[in-house]
């Protein structure tokens, strides 16, 4: 591995922060952290390598976030969740799960008033 490479990575890495999901969009996520509100979108990684709707942000899931200016933000990842609430929704061509609840580990480690 180049420097250069190794020193964008830890430049990436002090970039990244994190926040919770507070409204759920078509295709869009509002976010919160201490710094203020978001509006967000994943990456095309994550929509690619998405399975089911689970592999997707939920409102109340903590989010690993770069922060791009006038309130804009990109999610690169979900932080693992600790339960879930799930029911049972209809599709057209098939059954999923919604999520509808969840709790984190974070959450328990983390006091970001929202």
């Amino acid at each position: 591995m180049s420097v250069r490479f190794r020193e964008k990575i830890q430049e990436m890495l002090r970039e990244i922060t994190y926040a919770r999901v507070i409204n759920e969009y078509r295709g869009a996520y509002k976010i919160k952290n201490s710094k203020g509100g978001f509006l967000a979108k994943i990456t095309g990684k994550q929509m690619f390598n998405a399975l089911s709707r689970e592999d997707y942000p939920a409102v109340g899931d903590w989010v690993a976030i770069t922060e791009l200016g006038e309130e804009r933000a990109v999610i690169h990842r979900i932080l693992p969740r600790k339960t879930i609430i799930k029911r049972k929704y209809s599709n057209k061509n098939e059954t999923q799960r919604q999520i509808l609840m969840w709790r984190s580990w974070w959450s328990q480690l983390t006091e970001i008033t929202i």
